[in-house]
């Protein structure tokens, strides 16, 4: 008898699984199921579909290997059923690895974007099981003063802030947190919509110069007390009972601290003055509304804690961030302004002042970040806004839950370009403060410039509850780069019947730069100079505004230069230089005002004006270089690449800046394919045929193409804004529109 093993026999479980073709098998799916993904990705991306479909698909793909696997082992070789140990092995270690992915992915979906009923289910801070989780409510003034509930504010933040700084402990910002204020309601309800298992809420009774605090938390689960206490104390221990309430919590929560850690998050008294102490809690309180008014407000009652105590550092450091956010241009016009006649003083030295009294208080670190990002981001100046990035990394390193020192970091990020890193922290400030209106807000946009419609707008949905004019300016913005003018303009006609007191104004007469924008690529140049709201606007901001909505640049220069109270910043003037063809003049212009370029390497407006500063950048470069000065630009090219390219890369569909670069670059074929899919956006049809890098790519026969079909898109749409300023059922019950603009209404 022949004992010898046979030729399959002597194989290597490897070969045996080659010979089965289970490993061709095996890659030839990986390869088609990767390249359906990016398919459907791609098409996801282009037609907004739901992103439940590319999360399905990214799931059910790696389950079907394993079947796939099991098909190709008896298909290989039907006269051999037997498996030895060793290829068990192989096949057991490729069940693993795929059901590993699967189990992974499957637990990180409710971070992802399901379509949320809620809105905000796609941002809501996921917490770890077994993470202890608390949410601080503002405790409710009992006081026989009703005016004494700034006091009961600043205590409840107080204590969010200590129980913030313990490692271990998840606690949703302030702003989120304060949105429940006298509400009545599930304490489940409110844990849910913040992320979180349990909720502290209170009572503050202050009379003389003695404070009853009661104090309660409550398990979100079965709605039980998990600890409580009341405090009878004289007001000179406030920071003490602060402190006794945090440590109780983390006890309660089973928040173990060594000895060590308790040492590092414990936070000195910020004043040893309660007078000072109190005026600095009535500051937050108006600051903390962030209106016009109450900005203004603050101002006098910080300075009031500063003259009380000298050494106050965190009264320095909000008088710093009071007096910057009331340096707004819109604001400056405004009659008898306290803001002007109260306080000269530069930020600058406010917040050096701070630095030097307390330099390790988060508080202080992130006012800090914050005046040196915008004083960086005003002067171009790369190493302040470097500056500010350290400063408000060491805010949060000890401020963790602080979506103000989130949001400031983001946009510090972006000014930066860097971009990646932005748009995770612009998520973070929407997960950390899920119902403050300015991180959601910044979140909304954020989807929108990536092209996720269909998530960015259940985001917006919730906006709404929190700020209805920001949510309806932010839906306007996403409906024009969805492609649907005649819904933007429904929307924005929609946000003049709102409540205009709570609008943030970003420049340009709040929506109507939009409204103006989105009638300007329908042709409607009546409405624009003949509706009485562009009046008012334009005769306070400029009238150079509504030429440039057409881009009518010689017509906008003119204006720029006569109307002195225009308020055009300096960068306006290159827009319009550019497409009148000026080039000269604006590279000459643009070298006084900016001898040197580099300082515009961090400059990055994109979204405040159009095309961007990286579309600005690269229009200077196309003057320097018609104008023979190859070396600068160059430099502005290169600028403009970086920026970009940085964009395409984390995903922002910046589809018309790369046709600028492109076109610059001498790609003509590529830039006319991104050009044509800016079309159906914005007013990017009208911009490509003024803009001279531009102009000569709308001539090509492919462009002319997309403009043709495009045309009866702008056709039925016309007729429905039309409909909507003019119809028996007008959307707008304030908006008037121009009567030139009804006249031409074609009724069926």
């Amino acid at each position: 008898m022949n004992d010898a093993p046979t030729e399959r026999e002597s194989e290597s479980p490897w070969a045996r699984l080659r010979r089965r073709k289970v490993v061709q098998w095996g890659l030839a799916y990986a390869a088609a199921a990767w390249t359906l993904l990016q398919v459907i990705e791609y098409f996801g991306e282009t037609y907004a579909w739901p992103p439940a479909i590319r999360q399905i698909a990214a799931l059910a793909l790696p389950l079907c290997l394993l079947f796939v696997l099991v098909v190709a082992w008896y298909h290989g070789d039907k006269g051999e059923q037997k498996v030895s140990r060793p290829e068990v092995a192989i096949l057991a270690v490729l069940v693993l690895g795929v059901g590993a992915t699967v189990w992974n992915y499957v637990s990180r979906l409710d971070e992802r974007a399901w379509e949320p009923a809620d809105g905000l289910a796609n941002i809501r801070h996921v917490v770890p099981k077994d993470a202890a989780s608390v949410a601080v409510l503002p405790f409710v003034n009992m006081s026989a003063d009703p005016e004494q509930e700034y006091f009961s504010d600043g205590l409840s933040e107080e204590i969010l802030n200590d129980l913030a700084a313990i490692p271990g402990l998840y606690v949703p910002a302030r702003t989120s947190s304060f949105q429940f204020k006298g509400r009545a309601g599930d304490v489940a309800e409110f844990a849910a919509l913040l992320g979180v298992a349990a909720i502290l809420e209170g009572s503050v009774r202050k009379s003389g110069n003695r404070v009853r605090i009661t104090a309660q938390l409550v398990n979100a689960k079965d709605g039980y007390h998990l600890w409580s206490q009341t405090f009878d104390r004289e007001l000179t221990d406030i920071f003490a009972i602060q402190e006794e309430i945090s440590h109780a919590i983390a006890d309660a929560l089973k928040v173990k601290l060594t000895a060590k850690q308790k040492l590092a998050v414990a936070r000195t008294p910020p004043t040893e003055s309660l007078d000072a102490y109190e005026e600095y809690l009535l500051g937050r309180y108006k600051l903390n509304k962030r209106g016009q008014k109450d900005i203004r407000e603050s101002l006098l009652h910080f300075e009031k804690a500063i003259a009380l105590d000298p050494k106050f550092a965190m009264a320095y450091a909000d008088l710093a961030v009071a007096v910057k956010m009331g340096q707004r241009s819109e604001w400056d016009r405004l009659p008898g302004d306290v803001y002007r006649q109260r306080w000269t003083e530069e930020p600058r030295s406010l917040v050096e002042r701070a630095l030097a009294l307390d330099p390790n208080r988060p508080e202080v670190l992130a006012a800090a970040g914050y005046v040196d990002f915008k004083e960086g981001w005003a002067d171009w100046k790369k190493a302040l806004l470097e500056r500010a990035l350290d400063y408000l990394d060491r805010s949060l390193a000890l401020w963790p839950n602080s979506g103000e020192a989130l949001t400031w970091k983001q946009v510090t990020l972006f000014a930066l370009s860097r971009y990646e890193e932005a748009a995770r922290v612009t998520k973070e400030a929407a997960k950390r403060d899920p119902l403050n209106f300015i991180p959601v807000g910044n979140y909304a946009d954020y989807l929108y410039s990536m092209g996720r419609t269909s998530e960015a707008a259940a985001v917006v949905e919730r906006l709404r509850a929190l700020r209805p004019t920001v949510a309806q300016d932010i839906a306007v913005r996403g409906e024009m780069e969805a492609g649907d003018r005649a819904k933007a303009v429904r929307l924005a006609l929609e946000g003049t019947n709102l409540n205009q007191e709570d609008r943030v104004v970003y420049g340009f007469g709040g929506d109507l730069d939009q409204l103006a924008t989105l009638l300007a690529s329908l042709d409607l140049r009546d409405e624009v100079f003949g509706a009485e709201a562009f009046a008012e606007a334009f005769g306070k901001f400029g009238w150079w505004r509504g030429h440039m909505a057409f881009y009518e640049c010689r017509e906008a220069l003119a204006l720029m230069e006569k109307e002195e109270e225009s308020k055009a910043e300096l960068w306006d003037y290159v827009l319009p230089m550019s497409c009148a063809g000026d080039y000269g003049e604006l590279f000459e212009w643009v070298k006084k005002e900016s001898a040197d370029p580099r300082p515009l390497w961090v400059v990055d407006f994109s979204g405040a004006s159009f095309p961007g500063w990286d579309g600005i950048l690269l229009l200077i470069a196309d003057a320097a270089r018609r104008t023979g000065h190859e070396a600068d630009a160059k430099i502005y090219r290169d600028v403009a690449d970086r920026m970009i390219s940085g964009k395409a890369r984390a995903g922002y569909r910046n589809f018309f800046q790369q046709a600028m670069l492109f076109a610059y670059d001498g790609r003509d074929d590529e830039a006319v394919q991104k050009l044509i899919a800016t079309i159906p956006y914005q007013n990017y049809w009208r911009a490509a045929a003024a803009i001279p890098l531009l102009s000569p790519l709308t001539k090509r026969p492919e462009y002319q193409e997309a403009m043709k079909k495009e045309r009866a898109v702008l056709d039925r749409q016309r007729a429905e804004v039309l409909e909507m300023l003019c119809g028996p059922n007008p959307v707008s019950k304030t908006y008037k529109p121009a009567p030139a603009t009804c006249a031409k209404r074609t009724i069926p």
